[in-house]
């Protein structure tokens, strides 16, 4: 029996000095409209970005493509914030991690 895949989701938060997106769950090629939503709402916000993915459980291409297109539609260098080892071995494998500072 192949277990079931935990439904991923995206959530757009927005602080008076930043934007957070909340990730959680599997992040894969079924969000793809929320990833795009989130970028066009970032892209009007104009704030600084912080990526919450501690509550992630999967990443796939399409989830790293994502965090790469929020990471350069934010002003200036966008924030990791708790990477799970899951997402530490995606982003150490593609050197996509150099891009982000990260906070553990």
């Amino acid at each position: 029996m192949t277990p079931r895949a935990e439904t991923g989701t995206v959530a757009v938060r927005l602080g008076a000095d930043r934007t957070v997106v909340v990730f959680s769950g599997d992040i894969d090629i079924t969000l793809e409209p929320e990833i795009t939503a989130a970028i066009r709402y970032v892209r009007v916000t104009g704030l600084p970005l912080e990526l919450d993915v501690r509550h992630v459980t999967f990443i796939d291409s399409t989830g790293l493509v994502g965090l790469a297109r929020l990471a350069m539609t934010g002003p200036g260098r966008a924030t990791l914030l708790h990477p799970p080892p899951v997402v530490d071995f995606v982003l150490d494998m593609t050197e996509l991690g150099r891009h982000f500072s990260i906070l553990r």
